[in-house]
This record gives C-alpha cells, structure tokens and sequence, in this order.
C-alpha cells in the first residue's frame, strides 16, 4: 500500500544554551506519495536553531503498515530578528534633550599631538598648524603619537536570567542590538558588540562597518553561551584589560539595573521602537 501519512522525529536546541527538546513534524498528506516531500520546522525565537533529524516514520492511510527508518541528520538555521528602524526626525531637535545627560556620543579615531615641526614637502595639509603658521610665516606641522581608537561600544548583556520567558527577552535583546548597530552604520560609524565569551573565558569584541559585517556580528553574538554570571565576568574582564570602556557606551540588559557608566536600555521594559528613533537622533 502506498504511504499516505509520514512524519520525522527531531531533536532541537539553540546553540547559546542547553536546553533541548523532541518533537515530531508530518508531512502534508497530500505530498507524502510524491518523491519529494518537504517538512516545515518553526523556529520560534532568535538565534541559531540547530535541528537533529532521528527517524522518519510513515504509514499507509488506515496505518496497517508502518515504516521505520533511523536517520542521522543535522541542520542549522540562523533566525534574525525583525529589524527595527528609526524614524525620521530632525537629529538637532532631539540633542538638545540629551545634552546635560549621559548621552550616545560618537567616538572616532583621534591623535594626541606630541610636539611641533618646520613642514616637510610629505606631510599632509590636514596637519598643518594654520594659526602658528601665520604668526611664524612658515609653516609648521603638528606632530602625533600612538593612534588612540575609539569605538561605539554596544554592550550586551547575556546573563541568563531565572524568568520563565527568558527566551523571549533574550529576543528583545538580539533586536535591540540589531536595530542600535544599525543606527550607527546608517550615520556612517564604526561599531562594536562586546559580551561575555564563556567558551573562551574572555571578552568578545565584534566589530562592524556596514550592513554585511553587522549581520556576521549579530550571528557571531547569538552563538555566545547565556550564563547566569555573564555580566558580572564581563564587567571584571574589561576591569583587568587594557581596554577602556568609553563612557557614554550603550549597555543594552534585561535586568533592569542602572550603572551611571552606561547609556542603559532594558529591553524588556521600554517601547524600543521610541528608544531605537531616541538614540539615532543624538549618534
């Protein structure tokens, strides 16, 4: 008889935490006698959803005759968030509500200047010292020393908290970090997500200068393990390296805690698409 109702037993789990689950998808009746048939898997939240196919069972439509077939199979699907993006209003009229506060400031790449010379035919015109060159009527050149770099940090905090939604917070935040780096590439700045790597035991910095290279962040922050103690080893590492966390940084938590360091978003109370439009009108 030919085989009307078939089905595959899966085991899935994310990738960031080791949560598992079984469960059983089946085949529209009307394909399970065509050559081809294809299964649907709902991915629920976001992240890397990997989906290990065990067995494929099938039976004819009365299922007096049942089929078994163990199968070892893999797959991985990388889930985005949706995209929240900022709407247009005037950068300057928003500013000003910011400007005595803690604010999203934009930090570039600046020089500290180590001392002064006569120019050389080399040097380039943007470091010409226009107004002493004037006074002297010749002109002279500043001279700087290590490159000091300054990034947009988006902080990401993936402790993972006792709440029975998690999960769903955990979707907030992802798409909070999405929409906040693209505010800063649409402004033409370099950014960074940092987090807590607890695979490696170290700070992760991932660093994106356009779209492309914030969707490879965004996948490279979703694979990082939750833990419950992700903050705190994040905010002790930063302590004992040599990076500075610029003040002013984006700190974007479901925890719901203030920290005067850090322009805080808790992702999990706020109207992000109000904050989103907030923060890219003062980047």
């Amino acid at each position: 008889l030919p085989i009307s109702r078939g089905g595959l037993e899966l085991s899935t789990h994310y990738s960031n935490t080791d949560d598992k689950e079984q469960c059983r998808i089946n085949a529209d009746p009307a394909q399970c006698m065509q050559e081809d048939v294809s299964y649907e898997t709902v991915a629920r939240h976001c992240g890397l959803f990997d989906v290990e196919i065990q067995e494929y069972s099938g039976s004819d439509y009365i299922g007096l005759f049942l089929v078994r077939k163990k199968i070892q199979e893999s797959r991985r699907i990388i889930v985005f968030p949706d995209l929240i993006k900022p709407e247009e209003q005037d950068k300057k009229a928003h500013y000003t509500r910011y400007e005595d506060e803690e604010s999203v400031n934009s930090y570039q790449e600046q020089d500290e200047m180590t001392g002064l010379r006569d120019y050389m035919p080399s040097d380039p015109m943007n470091r010409i010292h226009w107004k002493l060159s004037l006074k002297k009527d010749d002109l002279i050149i500043r001279e700087y020393g290590e490159c000091i770099v300054k990034q947009n940090v988006i902080i990401v905090d993936l402790s993972l908290d006792a709440q029975q939604h998690f999960r769903d917070h955990l979707d907030l935040l992802y798409q909070a970090a999405y929409a906040v780096g693209y505010c800063y590439i649409c402004n033409g700045k370099q950014s960074e997500f940092m987090a807590w790597n607890e695979q490696s035991g170290t700070m992760e910095e991932l660093i994106f200068t356009d779209e492309l290279s914030l969707k490879n962040a965004l996948v490279d922050l979703m694979k990082l393990s939750c833990t419950r103690n992700a903050w705190s080893r994040l905010q002790n590492a930063v302590e004992q390296s040599d990076f500075v966390i610029k003040q002013n940084s984006i700190l974007l938590t479901t925890q719901g805690f203030l920290d005067s360091r850090y322009y805080v978003v808790d992702v999990s109370q706020e109207d992000m698409k109000k904050r989103i439009t907030d923060i890219n009108a003062i980047i």
